[in-house]
């Protein structure tokens, strides 16, 4: 076994405990404080701790590999792929029946391995182990694990000095030239970091993060040929990037280089069919083409992947208007409504495309068809509330609007409410519904700025001026400028009416 860490060391450091399982996360926090680590940090989820490692400095992660949302593996490839601290220690936990996926979490870059159910002197022994060698490491390690330590706590210049001196201990190590050139854009020395990524590059053309830093650059100073290039090679290196695809496809798109794009597309989508990135860029990318049957095909594709994402009917709608055929989006959105009438972005949508046509009738239909099927559906009620007001049909309107605010009686819905009162001129009933909130709200100045709306309209100025002012009261110093320029605004419109009075007598 390594060199035991000491323990004024283990107590300054800090491990990530990554498992969707309460309790596995409690029995390993309970092994890692019992060997004496100051910081045991937990998360449910894959997305959750790749954004505490990138925000803190994490010297150990426990990483169950099934999770919900971004599982172990990714979790791993994105810790792997880092700019700074790529060589974080991992150890990763899986089931006896899951043995198969030691050896892709270890060609990852899993550093050790523990089962389910594990025993406590085995985890201790691996952590030991893993983290004695780690700390433990050789002077130009030392420098550069160091410098990223400083690079993630923004100590830029100290980072700096590192890497230089990592640098001067090895003038051949690709990675000190890699990691000094990204401190050096960070400081805003664009030209001197293209040129260590230069450099590096030339002592060592396989080390692909240098090509990765290099697009990365370049794409931020809009570079866009140039950065083309270094992801090519960066992928020609180390290909089985989803992400790093999907953005060299972007950019070959936006440069017009549509096939290239496609190509780049479907080598992400080989990875994971359901990427919703690369399924909408392949479609757009076929659009562009003109291949209008391919793009449809994607968009259909993206949609029945993820039926909750509105985007894909949207793309779809857009492409059949631009076809110049009045009929195609109605029959494409109707054949939707038809096969899944529980989605109600579809049927939202076709009901807009009529109201844009003035077919006021048709449009609500299609909404009372919706509200028949599931009830009192809010979106469905507000939207047919907003079409009924836009038919002229004010008391109409207001009826759905109740409907709407008693189904779901939010600030916004009963806000919604006052106004289609205030439509109908129902001022009175307007004020009455907004004051019955001011005892329920959690957002006392966006009612009262509502209710100071309607005393305006109902030639209450003083008393609206008043409201304004208690709503500026209650929104606290960080929205006092928005409501002076309302106060103001207020007062400006007075002085005006006063002024149109005064001419009026006077003529």
């Amino acid at each position: 076994m390594g060199q035991q860490i000491p323990i004024n060391n283990i107590k300054s450091m800090t491990v990530l405990v990554i498992d969707d399982h309460f309790s596995i996360r409690k029995a390993i926090r309970r092994v890692l404080l019992g060997m004496g680590f100051g910081n045991v940090t937990e998360c449910a989820d894959g997305s959750h701790a790749i954004n505490e490692i990138t925000k803190n400095n994490v010297d150990l992660v426990i990483c169950d590999l099934f999770l919900q949302n971004v599982d172990g593996f990714q979790t791993l490839k994105n810790i792997r792929s880092q700019d700074f601290r790529a060589d974080l220690p991992v150890i990763i936990i899986t089931g006896e029946d899951h043995k198969d996926d030691i050896v892709k979490a270890v060609d990852l870059g899993a550093d050790d391995y523990i089962l389910k159910p594990f025993n406590v002197k085995d985890l201790e022994k691996k952590i030991q182990t893993l983290l004695s060698n780690y700390f433990s490491p050789p002077p130009l390690l030392h420098l550069l694990r160091q410098g990223d330590k400083l690079s993630l706590s923004g100590q830029f210049q100290d980072a700096l000095k590192l890497f230089e001196a990592a640098e001067r201990l090895d003038p051949e190590s690709a990675r000190a030239k890699c990691s000094k050139a990204l401190i050096l854009y960070k400081l805003g020395h664009i030209p001197d970091a293209l040129m260590a990524l230069q450099a590096s590059v030339a002592i060592n053309p396989t080390y692909y993060k240098s090509f990765r830093a290099m697009a990365n650059i370049l794409i931020a100073q809009k570079q866009r040929s140039a950065a083309v290039e270094a992801l090519k090679s960066e992928l020609e290196l180390n290909p089985k990037q989803p992400e790093r695809q999907i953005l060299l496809a972007k950019n070959l798109h936006l440069l017009g280089n549509l096939e290239g794009a496609v190509s780049h597309y479907r080598i992400a989508l080989n990875d994971n069919i359901k990427d919703k990135e690369a399924l909408v860029g392949i479609a757009q990318s076929y659009e562009k083409l003109g291949q209008f049957d391919s793009a449809i095909a994607y968009y259909r594709r993206a949609r029945r992947y993820h039926p909750t994402w509105t985007k894909p009917l949207e793309l779809i709608v857009k492409l059949l208007d631009t076809k110049n055929d009045p009929n195609a989006a109605i029959t494409f959105l109707s054949d939707e409504i038809h096969q899944n009438p529980g989605r109600h972005d579809a049927r939202l949508m076709l009901a807009k495309l009529h109201s844009s046509r003035d077919d006021h009738p048709s449009a609500i239909k299609i909404l009372d068809q919706g509200l028949k099927f599931s009830g009192r559906e809010p979106l469905l009620l507000k939207a047919k509330a907003k079409l009924l007001l836009t038919a002229n049909n004010i008391e109409s309107a207001c009826q759905v609007a109740q409907s709407l605010a008693e189904a779901i009686p939010s600030d916004s819905n009963r806000i919604f409410f006052a106004s289609c009162l205030m439509s109908a001129h129902r001022h009175q009933n307007a004020y009455d519904t907004l004051f019955q909130c001011l005892h329920e709200t959690t957002d006392r100045p966006k009612i009262l700025k509502a209710m100071s709306e309607v005393l305006r309209h109902m030639d209450c100025t003083a008393q609206a001026l008043v409201t304004l002012q208690l709503a500026k009261k209650a929104a606290g110093p960080s929205a006092h400028a928005q409501f002076d320029e309302l106060i103001h605004q207020m007062m400006l419109g007075v002085k005006q009416n006063r002024q149109l009075l005064d001419e009026k007598k006077a003529g």
